[in-house]
């Protein structure tokens, strides 16, 4: 972990869209197990990585927060209330048959950040720059919605300047990791096949227990530490109420706070005899 053990972790606004990402991701597997792979990917990013137990908090907030309807599967029929540019429509069409080959649906809000940069990116040799950034901006909206804040796009603004193809990339990126998430295969060992997400995917379904292994122990190992903390106040709370019931038990009069209970009375003196 980049930040010193016993410090709390300083989670930056970057960290922690990543992390209410990642918890809004599918698949939704188990909030503790997420906590853990999240340590390993925040620390592989350079970031400060926090106690599995305030991940969990973070991953529990930003499930726990009403979906919108713009997060509903698109089809023709939202149209009718949530009408895009007729010229971006045969694309937005063509994406959505794409989702479907990989057991996913085109969002209400990604269809509509689709009509929104149709312009930006109206290339017919790669038109899935687009989808990656259709897919980028409704996620990082989504990611402001969960924390109450108005969508602020300048960060997704500035990346696109310096690289046309960040989208995509990032969309590839996220779609791995929940093909590690459904098969609970290490993520770096299927970024490393420079596959298609199709043929990532088919190579780990064929063959899951050759992309675990590592992952498992790596996961075992970050939660060393948190699980013995975790048992060292769990004894240390057992304890002082144990000392609290029997103080309980005690006539007020002999009771000792506390505090008083370990001092050691003080031990008195011999007198010396008198010379005559």
């Amino acid at each position: 972990m980049n930040n010193k053990p016993g410090t709390r972790a300083k989670i930056t606004p970057k960290s922690r869209n990543y992390i209410i990402a990642r918890a809004l991701a599918p698949p939704r597997i188990d909030r503790r197990a997420l906590a853990k792979k999240l340590q390993r990917e925040l620390e592989e990013k350079g970031f400060d990585v926090p106690e599995v137990e305030v991940l969990w908090r973070m991953i529990s907030k930003a499930r726990n927060h009403q979906p919108s309807e713009l997060d509903r599967d698109w089809t023709l029929g939202s149209l009718a209330d949530h009408p895009i540019p007729s010229e971006a429509l045969a694309i937005v069409v063509a994406f959505q048959m794409y989702r479907l080959t990989t057991d996913e649906f085109l969002t209400i809000r990604e269809a509509l950040w689709a009509g929104r940069l149709y312009k930006l990116f109206n290339n017919k040799e790669n038109p899935f720059i687009l989808h990656g950034w259709a897919f980028l901006y409704a996620l990082e909206e989504v990611i402001f919605e969960t924390q109450g804040k108005h969508f602020d796009s300048y960060a997704l603004d500035t990346e696109m300047m310096h690289s046309v193809f960040y989208g995509h990339e990032a969309y590839k990126a996220f779609r791995i990791l929940e093909i590690a998430d459904k098969y609970d295969a290490d993520p770096f060992k299927l970024r490393d096949l420079n596959l298609s997400l199709e043929e990532i995917e088919e190579t780990v379904k064929a063959t899951p227990e050759e992309y675990a292994g590592t992952w498992d122990e790596a996961i075992r190992s970050s939660a060393t530490k948190y699980d013995g903390t975790l048992q060292y106040f769990e004894d240390y709370n057992k304890e002082v109420a144990r000392i609290m019931g029997k103080l309980g038990q005690l006539p007020r009069s002999q009771r000792k706070s506390p505090a008083k209970m370990g001092e050691d009375k003080p031990v008195k003196g011999k007198k010396r005899r008198k010379q005559k």
